[in-house]
């Protein structure tokens, strides 16, 4: 997901301004500061929606690799004795990186919010690892 969200803050920053000078008018300081905690809140209220939707992509996609993962130790069960030895050590690398995701998921879910940019960007990173690794495994058995 990565996206830069600067540019959503200061939008949400100017458009709590509304383009409005109010320089030298009473309370003008007040009013300003008043509209920029809105326009933040508004931008976190953005990213926490943000990371939520990531979450739910992520979990979507882990609830695929397993059904992936399960359909592999099926096939590889009437498998050769030399493919299966291979598959059975390709689907525990694969189950080792799957549960590796999965701690990193619950990480970002306990994240402070200055670290779930960056959670993000390497979940995103090694949950398309995981997928090629998959596909790969998967291709053997056909």
């Amino acid at each position: 997901m990565g996206r830069d969200l600067s540019i959503p803050v200061v939008l949400s920053m100017l458009a709590a301004c509304g383009g409005e000078s109010q320089a030298g008018s009473p309370g003008s300081v007040e009013a300003f500061k008043e509209r920029a905690a809105t326009g933040v809140g508004e931008a976190k209220d953005a990213i926490a929606g943000a990371v939520a939707e990531f979450e739910k992509a992520a979990d979507e996609s882990l609830s695929k690799i397993d059904g992936q993962l399960a359909e592999m130790r099926a096939k590889a069960h009437e498998a050769t004795e030399d493919v299966r030895a291979e598959l059975d050590e390709a689907l525990s690398d694969l189950d080792g990186r799957r549960e590796a995701l999965g701690r990193k998921l619950e990480e970002l879910r306990a994240a402070i919010p200055e670290k779930k940019e960056a959670l993000m960007k390497e979940l995103n990173a090694s949950l398309e690892k995981l997928r090629e690794a998959a596909k790969d495994a998967a291709a053997r058995l056909d």
